[in-house]
């Protein structure tokens, strides 16, 4: 391992520890117990699995473009031992994310929603957003509206979909891209912290009937995570209830939003096809967003913005592992 291999994953998890610890004593300061290995065999598995797929994909491409079975195993193992550790990375910012975002009310009690509304009439020059959006979709045949519900109910597929391929990537990549998701999905729930906020639909009750119309998956999932959101409170209030981490409540910024235009921005760098596919995702994931109340129009331009954020640190470091990047991806 060459000596700025050892301190990117010596920094990577090292950081990464750090940063679940703090959210770990945050939780517990702000009332509540949080189990350190939880659910931490899933969370590898969740991310093992489509890793897994991914390299079996990389390998039927290889052969079928003409490379023997070894060539290609030579070239998509290279590297191998850093997939577990990257497995680990994404595990260990997966807890903190999760924990932080479910006991965001505990740990800094202030919303934002009015900030944030305020903040959208600006922008769209006292249009309200959600509000429009709802009326276009209302001024369509109902099977429109159904097609974004499902798309948006899609993001977990799409996301571990997306992280797989780019993970098993050439080792340089890998790591530039690792390196970008930890500052886009870290930051992001740092600034949940910062701004909490719980989005449009549960601050506007005509809002919420709308959605219940309109997007009816999006609609169950809002439901699942308000009563999960009453819990936490409760349990911060002394009552012995339980809570799911993978239900927390959060807007700002729309990290939906944030990492569909990572995976674009991804793709413009590294010049391949799939930034077409990406770059639809980006906006109909926008734009679902905004139309179902998940989200202030601002929450996805502010994770448009901590994309670029991400993507500018991770080419950074394709030019200290992969200094010869822009003559192979001409070159091809």
């Amino acid at each position: 391992m060459r000596t700025a291999e050892k301190w990117f994953w010596g920094l990577i998890l090292s950081s990464l520890s750090v940063q679940y610890a703090v959210v770990v004593l945050l939780v517990r300061r702000a009332g509540a117990a949080v189990p350190v290995l939880y659910g931490v065999p899933s969370l590898a598995l969740t991310m093992a699995v489509p890793m897994t797929a991914a390299v079996g994909l990389r390998l039927l491409l290889r052969v079928r473009k003409g490379e023997s079975w070894r060539q290609a195993a030579r070239r998509v193992f290279e590297a191998w031992w850093e997939l577990p550790l990257a497995v680990l990375g994404f595990v260990l910012m997966t807890q903190a994310y999760l924990w932080a975002k479910t006991f965001v009310p505990g740990i800094n009690p202030h919303l934002w929603d009015g900030a944030l509304a305020g903040a959208d009439r600006v922008l769209c020059l006292g249009i309200n957003p959600n509000e429009a959006l709802v009326a276009v979709f209302n001024g369509n045949p109902s099977w429109v509206a159904g097609l974004l519900d499902r798309f948006y109910g899609t993001f977990v597929i799409w996301a571990l979909a997306g992280t797989a391929w780019f993970m098993t990537d050439r080792p340089g990549r890998r790591k530039a891209f690792l390196a970008a998701n930890v500052v886009l999905w870290s930051t992001g729930f740092w600034l949940y912290l910062a701004m909490p906020a719980v989005g449009p639909v549960y601050v506007d009750q005509g809002l919420w009937m709308e959605v219940r119309r309109l997007f009816p998956i999006a609609a169950t999932m809002q439901r699942q995570l308000l009563t999960n959101y009453q819990a936490v409170l409760a349990l911060l209030r002394g009552a012995h209830v339980a809570v799911l981490p993978t239900l927390g409540v959060a807007a700002m910024p729309s990290l939906h939003v944030g990492a569909q235009a990572l995976f674009l921005l991804w793709c413009y760098r590294l010049r391949t096809a799939w930034k077409t596919v990406f770059l639809a995702s980006t906006v109909l994931t926008f734009l679902g967003a905004v139309a179902t109340g998940w989200h202030w129009a601002v929450d996805g331009w502010a994770g448009i913005l901590l994309a670029i954020l991400a993507a500018g640190v991770g080419v950074l470091l394709l030019r200290i592992f992969e200094p010869d990047e822009r003559r192979r991806i001409v070159g091809r």
